[in-house]
């Protein structure tokens, strides 16, 4: 009761919804912010590479650069054009620079950092025919169908790791569901002395083991 009433005060004072949501969870539990944090971190991971370029937007970028290109378009406006038909690479700085009339080997630059897989190419492609003058679409048309090789590849390898991912998620949540299925029993782990010992190692092992899953079935995606 004491608790209720003392989050209900820092409701009305103001406090952040976040910080009170994690106080609430801690007086049921303290083992569940630790948790929520160790589920946030493997969160963002996930996030983070669900915004990488897929290797067929990058195809559809150097296509639709060299179909401007063949057309008769500069490069500054090819990647304009290109870089609006693929929302999923950011080209925002690019594009940018294209607008304000920067040199094409600028533009190819910004243009290859933003490529994880044909990046350097689409760069010395951009440099080549800022320099020689000369149209650049049949290299274009090659690093994309270079691209769509490699986004085949990836289906492929998606293909055949999906079980192998599949017990990669069981075996990394069960532990946690586990947990949980304890704590809203009333019979969590103690969380004094060795039991919190127990508690901070074991998320640490949880964490460890889905990057040692994740880095060997990236491995296996090379």
């Amino acid at each position: 009761m004491l608790i209720a009433a003392l989050l209900a005060v820092a409701a009305v004072a103001g406090s952040p919804p976040l910080l009170l949501a994690a106080a609430a969870a801690t007086a049921v539990h303290p083992a569940i912010p630790l948790l929520a944090a160790a589920a946030w971190a493997v969160r963002g991971l996930l996030e983070r590479r669900a915004t990488d370029p897929t290797p067929g937007e990058e195809a559809s970028f150097l296509r639709g650069v060299a179909a401007e290109v063949r057309s008769g378009a500069s490069l500054r406006v090819a990647v304009r054009e290109a870089a609006g038909r693929v929302p999923g690479i950011d080209l925002r700085r690019a594009v940018r620079r294209a607008d304000a009339g920067a040199e094409a080997e600028a533009i190819g630059d910004l243009v290859a950092a933003a490529l994880p897989i044909n990046g350097r190419l689409a760069g010395a492609a951009f440099r080549l025919s800022s320099r020689s003058g000369s149209s650049a679409a049949a290299l274009f048309d090659a690093l994309a169908a270079r691209a769509a090789e490699a986004a085949d590849l990836a289906g492929e390898r998606r293909a055949a790791t999906a079980q192998a991912r599949f017990s990669a998620a069981v075996v990394g949540l069960a532990p946690v569901a586990f947990t949980l299925l304890l704590i809203a029993l009333g019979k969590g782990p103690e969380l004094s002395g060795a039991g919190l010992a127990m508690v901070v190692v074991g998320i640490g092992l949880e964490l460890a083991g889905l990057v040692a899953i994740g880095f060997i079935l990236w491995r296996a995606g090379r």
